[in-house]
């Protein structure tokens, strides 16, 4: 890699360690072990792109028989209304100013509770609109990125997982199917770019 990031690795995110510490990690069935990069930027989402090219260069993409997917899910719950319904995770997601017709692979998804709804989406990501995505996604999210074997990616085993309304239970079932999943880090007060990437891969060589 020809850029200097500063690494941090662990072997194991169930314990204690410097790279992930969400409480969502404790909903895990299994363990895993992690690598981040950081990369200080003037422009944060330009940071995370580099990042993720490089990460996702490293881990052989784009592959014939593996996609790369985008999952995210919005707070707040709604009311459960025709034009909530309409409009979905895509039409309300953060910066919406976008249309997202960028991505010719998205879903919508409800999960719902006393009148209320609450949307998910996810999108199948190509090299085409990887660029687009990354500009529209904020470490603030309550997003992952993932990449697996298309093999393993059953869309309606996956829905039925999201609208259990579990963030945490969502990337379990990921990771679960053998997936290597990426999530956005970043702070107020740095000008900095990071990406965790956690599953089962070999060891990143700095």
């Amino acid at each position: 890699m020809n850029i200097r990031y500063k690494i941090r690795s662990t072997e194991t995110i169930k314990k204690d360690n410097d790279v992930i510490c969400f409480d969502y990690i404790n909903e895990l069935t299994s363990d895993y072990k992690a690598t981040s990069f950081e990369l200080y930027s003037n422009n944060r989402n330009e940071g995370y792109f580099l990042i993720f090219n490089d990460m996702l260069k490293w881990l052989g993409y784009p592959a014939e028989n593996k996609s790369l997917f985008f999952y995210g899910e919005l707070a707040p719950w709604l009311d459960d209304t025709k034009i909530n319904r309409h409009k979905g995770f895509w039409g309300l997601k953060p910066y919406s100013c976008k249309d997202y017709s960028f991505l010719k692979e998205k879903n919508c998804v409800f999960s719902i509770k006393d009148k209320k709804i609450k949307l998910h989406g996810f999108a199948k990501l190509g090299l085409e609109n990887l660029h687009d995505m990354i500009m529209t996604t904020s470490y603030k999210d309550k997003s992952f990125y993932f990449f697996m074997d298309n093999c393993c990616f059953d869309k309606d085993g996956f829905i039925s997982v999201i609208q259990k309304n579990s963030f945490g239970k969502v990337l379990d079932y990921i990771l679960l199917q053998g997936a290597v999943v990426f999530v956005l880090l970043g702070d107020e007060d740095f000008k900095s770019s990071e990406i965790v990437m956690i599953g089962n891969f070999n060891e990143i060589r700095k």
